[in-house]
């Protein structure tokens, strides 16, 4: 799965993709795999991967990625046309057409830009000194935090957690690692707000941020 979510990401930056669609193409993967009523072999994870793709890139994109340029970007051509269209009929059956769900990508800018976390940032950035060279607000953290979502996707046991979740540990990281050690109570207000935010639980924020790092 690792290897293929590598691959996943590597042929959508090529294809110039926003990150929204790299996200929901694991995410289909990843659902398609857990409700599929039969064994899935390792073999087949190729396809499953590549049709994920398709599927999503016809959600997020303007120009979607067809199964021909799919099979083009196969050096191996291990996979036929036919095939990829038959596992992407598959997909839409086993997740019943339910193809459009939030991922934690979706709840970044919720939380980012919402008015309490950016007054909470605000006073922080009054008791504490801001790094030379780095934006002011939540502006800072916001490119940084695509990344990290990204390369949460490495790790599968993330897919248990609600994407809300996800999210707000993500963020809570991001924030918490600019605040020196010893400043807990701004460590407090940042968690209690971010939890406030995402309607989670601290404890649960701290669980998640704790796996990121």
């Amino acid at each position: 799965r690792g290897k293929m979510i590598n691959w996943m990401s590597e042929v959508l930056f090529i294809a110039k993709c926003r990150i929204q669609t790299i996200m929901r193409s694991a995410q289909i993967m990843d659902r398609y795999c857990k409700h599929s009523t039969k064994c899935l072999r390792a073999n087949e994870m190729h396809s499953i991967g590549v049709a994920s793709m398709m599927i999503s890139s016809k959600l997020e994109e303007i120009d979607s990625l067809d199964a021909r340029f799919m099979y083009d970007q196969d050096v191996y051509h291990k996979i036929k046309v036919k095939e990829l269209i038959k596992r992407e009929v598959k997909i839409f059956k086993t997740l019943k057409f339910r193809i459009s769900i939030p991922n934690e990508y979706d709840f970044l800018p919720l939380y980012l830009l919402s008015n309490d976390v950016k007054h909470c940032v605000s006073k922080i950035q009054e008791t504490i000194p801001q790094i030379e060279g780095e934006k002011k607000g939540t502006i800072a953290v916001e490119e940084e935090s695509k990344f990290v979502v990204l390369a949460n996707l490495f790790n599968y046991s993330f897919s248990s957690y609600l994407p809300s979740l996800k999210a707000a540990g993500s963020v809570y990281f991001l924030l918490k690692r600019r605040i020196p050690e010893g400043e807990t109570e701004v460590i407090k207000t940042l968690l209690n707000t971010i939890s406030s935010v995402s309607k989670s639980k601290p404890d649960e924020v701290v669980r998640v941020s704790k796996e990121i790092e």
